[in-house]
């Protein structure tokens, strides 16, 4: 078998993290704008100096792992592309647009600040994911272990991150100790906000 190899990710592999995105993160309303504004955003994001890490083998991306310490708006990434996609995939997808429209609500207009900010000594797990094929093979683990180290190496003390994936929660806290900061009903889904020391 060859090979897995850990690297940073460069802008040369936005194009397979989107596509692992859009495909192992179903559950995310930003892939309803398509795979063009994923591009768009990944690439923002790391030209505004947040980074990651891929697994990859044989030059195939299987899985990746992202840190966010400075924020892009999604905004400026919409095109009349994203706009279509996002009109013809709610259709396909009511009760994810319904998801969309509350997290929205919640990010942009609600009194209560539900957005995770990073600070000097907490960073963001704001991405994670790995190719269906080949989770269960420890991928993961050593994903976050090189973000662990990274964030570590760079000064922070603790590591925040929201997801929906329940067993990834229960992962977290169970071998991680994370806590429980805050739950968040979106509608259909529901997602919890995170925090462990590293």
């Amino acid at each position: 078998m060859d090979k897995i190899k850990f690297t940073i990710i460069e802008e040369k592999h936005i194009h397979q993290i989107s596509n692992i995105h859009n495909t192992e993160l179903g559950e995310s309303v930003l892939n309803l704008f398509g795979i063009e504004f994923l591009e768009a955003m990944y690439l923002d994001l790391l030209r505004q100096g947040n980074w990651g890490f891929l697994a990859q083998i044989n030059g195939e991306v299987i899985g990746f792992i992202f840190a966010t310490q400075k924020e892009v708006s999604f905004i400026k990434h919409l095109s009349v592309i994203s706009i279509f996609n996002f009109f013809i995939k709610s259709l396909q997808s009511p009760k994810k647009f319904y998801s969309f429209m509350i997290a929205f609500k919640k990010f942009y207009f609600a009194k209560v600040n539900h957005k995770i900010i990073p600070t000097n000594i907490a960073i963001e797990l704001s991405h994670f994911a790995v190719k269906n094929n080949w989770k269960s093979a420890g991928i993961g683990k050593k994903l976050l272990k090189q973000f662990e180290n990274k964030a570590n190496l760079n000064g922070f003390n603790f590591i925040l991150t929201r997801t929906h994936n329940m067993r990834l929660a229960d992962y977290y806290i169970k071998y991680k100790n994370a806590s429980t900061i805050k739950k968040i009903s979106l509608g259909f889904n529901q997602f919890l906000i995170l925090k462990w020391e590293i």
